[in-house]
């Protein structure tokens, strides 16, 4: 089953992986392991079904659709998802800038303010490690980043 998981694999063709050098590839790998492990058995999960088609046509068309989704769909869900934490961040922080400006002028009452903005931030940036790097194509999602940089 390996043997042919890696064939159907070689088979599908991800810009992302093409687009990005070795030094990358391993750096993202060794920096996100999970995130890989994640993807390489969301992809497996997808190539099982193709291993047992006889109809050559039909695995190149299923070949393309996973390709979309990961490249295309999965992606950009794992943006969107980055993009609302760095939102839950930024307001937060704000609010912290707001009650340690608010702190002076009214004795330390809005300390606890301050506090509670601290721990929002910290929550929402510990979410993000938690929700989005559980998710099979924040590995491609990461390798693009790099890549852009």
């Amino acid at each position: 089953m390996q043997d042919d998981l890696a064939k159907l694999a070689l088979r599908l063709e991800l810009p992302v992986l093409a687009n990005t050098s070795v030094d990358d590839l391993m750096s993202v790998r060794m920096d996100h392991g999970d995130a890989f492990q994640s993807f390489r058995l969301a992809l497996q999960r997808q190539l099982r079904e193709l291993r047992t088609m006889s109809d050559q046509s039909g695995v190149e068309k299923k070949l393309e659709n996973l390709q979309h989704e990961l490249e295309e769909v999965q992606v950009a869900e794992v943006q969107r998802e980055v993009r609302r934490i760095q939102r839950e961040v930024f307001r937060a922080v704000m609010i912290g800038a707001a009650s340690l400006a608010a702190v002076v002028p009214s004795q330390g009452w809005s300390l606890s303010g301050l506090v509670g903005a601290a721990a929002s931030a910290y929550k929402a940036g510990t979410g993000f490690q938690e929700r989005v790097k559980e998710h099979p194509a924040f590995f491609l999602w990461k390798l693009k980043s790099s890549s852009q940089e």
